[in-house]
């Protein structure tokens, strides 16, 4: 513990967490005391680190840093967060705006996404375990329960803090397996919690009596006037009582992606609070469930992460070549990207390299997969598909689609991307010639790095500073 000091001002949540200073960096310690059930516990502290551990990469699951002890009492530390988790934000911050409410909900369907990318479930999503850093970013916390979807599914049963978000299937009988279409479920009531600012069923305190309006009733919440319709739609699908007729991550990301679009400030395009996609913020494989047969992916079949790398060192990219096509059956849409990519730069085996119509196929076949992850919302696969509307390769030219994908791949931070935007905006190239917004575009494509930006702010005297 001497590694960490008190901040100026001594904070707490509850009676088990709080803030401390370590490095100069504000962490949280959460207090475990071992009881009766200590090997329980361990146990369960044991299988939290596994899970944190090979989360770490994600910007939108906790920060964790390891354990500490003093005497008898263990010490979780994890980054701090400012504004506690969701329910006591929109408690003391509330009411919320749109674009606060869409941004969260966003963060969390990034959180989950990446889980489920990595075979985990989370198994008790609820605003209680989702915690809000102090630039109000969303992220997945509290992975006691959580397991791989290999694993073997711990039977969550029913209490009073998670039977609000419950899915049916569970609260039916805890005894039936839990599949990523749980969290589907959990995630619906979660939205309507962020656009209700209130707990699900905030008058019923009996497990029995919300047990029976969700599995016999088949009630769920109603919304209030003014909650975006598209919003409601989709938290109601998410809420089916049918596991099957729920929608997959993907389209949920996707219809918040276009509630935000409409909420975010017009005049400053490029300062959104949305981090974009990344490698490390994998896509989902809709559907993926534990009664799933995963017998396609061989043992020696590298992860889509191992295949990018391998792909990057100029290793064997046979190998990736094949960990792509077979993640791809699996609906991961970043395989399938790389699947795409592979195709048009004729990185996959190749039969006759003078055969122009296995060419021309292969060219239609990627631009395909570079569409599909482009409307999932990854950066780059929004880029390449706007290259493909642009030049009419493999598909009807569209110069109006064209500047729409760069739009929401500059958006999503692409320096490439944010170029392109500016220079079409500067310069009026198919598009309403504005330069102030061009200019915006161009800056910031610079100051990240991009060279073409960088030349061209020079040309036109656009200041970076």
């Amino acid at each position: 513990m001497n590694e960490f000091s008190d901040p100026p001002e001594m904070v707490k949540r509850g009676n088990k967490v709080i803030k401390k200073l370590r490095k100069g960096e504000e962490v949280a310690l959460k207090k475990r005391i071992f009881d009766k059930e200590e090997k329980k516990q361990i146990n369960d502290i044991l299988s939290q680190v596994t899970i944190l551990k090979k989360l770490k990469e994600s910007k939108y699951i906790v920060k964790f840093y390891g354990f500490v002890n003093e005497e008898e009492i263990m010490y979780m530390v994890t980054e701090w967060f400012e504004y506690g988790n969701l329910k006591e934000y929109y408690t003391d911050y509330g009411p919320l705006s749109w674009l606060e409410k869409s941004q969260i909900a966003i963060d969390i369907s990034r959180g989950l996404t990446f889980l489920h990318t990595v075979s985990i479930l989370h198994h008790d999503i609820r605003s209680e375990n989702i915690l809000i850093t102090r630039h109000r970013c969303a992220k997945l916390a509290n992975f006691t329960l959580s397991r791989g979807f290999r694993d073997f599914s711990t039977h969550v049963k029913a209490t009073i803090d998670n039977v609000r978000w419950m899915a049916p299937e569970k609260l039916k009988d805890h005894n039936n397996p839990y599949t990523a279409k749980c969290e589907i479920y959990s995630f619906g009531m979660v939205l309507w919690e962020i656009a209700e600012g209130k707990l699900p069923f905030q008058r019923e305190n009996d497990i029995v009596q919300i047990r029976n309006l969700v599995v016999n009733q088949k009630y769920r919440p109603s919304f209030s006037l003014g909650v975006p319709n598209e919003w409601v739609k989709i938290a109601y699908q998410a809420m089916q009582d049918s596991p099957s007729a729920r929608p997959s991550l993907k389209d949920i990301f996707m219809t918040l992606n276009d509630i935000y679009q409409i909420h975010k400030p017009k005049k400053t395009p490029t300062s959104s609070p949305i981090c974009g996609p990344s490698q490390s913020d994998l896509p989902d494989p809709d559907d993926l469930e534990l009664s799933l047969d995963l017998s396609v992916i061989d043992i020696d079949t590298l992860s889509v992460k191992e295949a990018i790398a391998e792909h990057k060192k100029n290793g064997d990219r046979l190998k990736a070549w094949k960990a792509f096509c077979q993640h791809s059956e699996l609906d991961d849409m970043l395989a399938k990207y790389w699947k795409g990519y592979y195709l048009y730069y004729d990185l996959c085996p190749i039969e006759d390299p003078e055969d122009k119509n296995a060419k021309q196929l292969r060219v239609k076949q990627s631009v395909e997969y570079f569409k599909e992850a482009a409307d999932f919302g990854l950066a780059d696969a929004q880029l390449r598909y706007g290259h493909c509307l642009w030049s009419g390769e493999a598909i009807k030219r569209d110069i109006k689609e064209s500047i729409r994908y760069f739009q929401m791949s500059a958006d999503n931070g692409n320096h490439t991307a944010m170029y392109n935007i500016g220079n079409i905006l500067y310069n009026g190239i198919g598009a309403n010639k504005d330069e102030e917004k061009g200019s915006n575009y161009l800056r910031l494509a610079a100051l990240s790095g991009q060279p073409k930006a960088i030349a061209m702010c020079k040309t036109k005297g656009i200041k970076l500073a």
